[in-house]
């Protein structure tokens, strides 16, 4: 039985772990993008911010 615990256990770790990861890759992603560019358009920055708000409204409705 404990075995098993420590199996559960590990997995939840690694899933968190995996996440982050792609949390941060996912931030490293954007900034390099915001370095890269001289001038983003107005355009650019209307979908960039229309995506975060529904990725946060997203979260916010799915999270417990």
């Amino acid at each position: 039985m404990i075995f098993q615990e420590t199996i559960i256990n590990f997995n939840t770790i690694l899933t968190a772990l995996i996440l982050t990861g792609f949390a941060g890759f996912a931030t490293t992603i954007g900034a390099a993008f915001a370095f890269i560019t001289d001038k983003p358009s107005t355009r650019l920055l209307a979908v960039g911010l229309g995506f975060s708000g529904g990725v946060m409204l997203a979260v916010s409705f799915v999270s417990k």
